[in-house]
């Protein structure tokens, strides 16, 4: 009984270990998604065509579109 507890305390201890990870590689994903709306944005307002900002930037059609709504 006390390995299946050393076991459930081991797992518990790597989820924990890893949520600070999860959480930074959520906001590094989310802040590189932003930048290339940015970038996006600038192409927009520089009269690229949405097959050129998609192309540059890697968003899709319909995410290059909804910023130029």
């Amino acid at each position: 009984m006390e390995h299946l507890r050393d076991t459930k305390d081991e797992s518990l201890e790597e989820f924990v270990k890893k949520l600070p990870n999860s959480w930074r590689d959520k906001g590094l994903r989310e802040g590189l998604k932003e930048g290339k709306k940015e970038v996006a944005r600038k192409l927009i307002n520089k009269g690229y065509n949405t097959a050129e900002i998609c192309d540059i930037t890697e968003l899709s059609e319909n995410e290059v579109e909804e910023l130029k709504a």
